[in-house]
């Protein structure tokens, strides 16, 4: 039987090449999170309600992505506190708190005052009646933000290989 061999030029190069991808998929995956965070965040704000005081909607904020163990980590989110309550609902029988509704009061119902605590403490006893409806802004946002993610995320290794290929950092 014969044997032969061939001796593929370049070979240990392109392995090389290989091995020193991973630090720049990593970082297109920074970079594809971090665009698509901003992309959701924007579809999230066109769903959130603006209220009185549009406080909610310009709340939103976004974590930068962070590479934690070889995984790419970034969030969006509201610090306030009642952004849970208007993304699912309250269920009937809990009272939410009265300063939170009382400060709405203010700005949207023009009252003030001792009235002020009256009608928010009348509204929190007709949400602990009732319940909320959710907006779900967050996922809804989410889901219309979805396409262009994955449009974003199909970039990363084209782009790694792109900026490994080039030798540039």
């Amino acid at each position: 039987m014969a044997k032969t061999t061939i001796k593929w030029e370049g070979l240990d190069e392109a392995i090389k090449g290989l091995e020193n991808l991973e630090g720049f998929i990593l970082e297109e995956s920074k970079f594809a999170v971090n665009k698509g965070l901003v992309v959701t965040l924007g579809e999230i704000e066109k769903r959130t309600p603006h209220g009185a005081t549009s406080n909610l909607a310009q709340s939103l904020q976004l974590s930068p992505a962070k590479i934690k163990r070889g995984h790419v980590i970034g969030y969006g989110f509201s610090p306030l506190i009642y952004a849970w309550a208007v993304e699912a609902g309250r269920p009937a029988g809990t009272m939410p708190p009265v300063e939170a509704i009382e400060y709405w009061v203010v700005r949207k119902l023009g009252v003030s005052g001792p009235e002020a605590s009256s009608v928010a403490f009348a509204i929190a006893n007709a949400i602990k009646a009732r319940g909320t409806k959710g907006v779900f802004m967050f996922q809804e946002g989410l889901k219309a933000a979805t396409p262009t993610i994955k449009k974003i995320l199909s970039k990363i290794i084209p782009d790694a290989i792109k900026r490994g290929g080039n030798g540039s950092s």
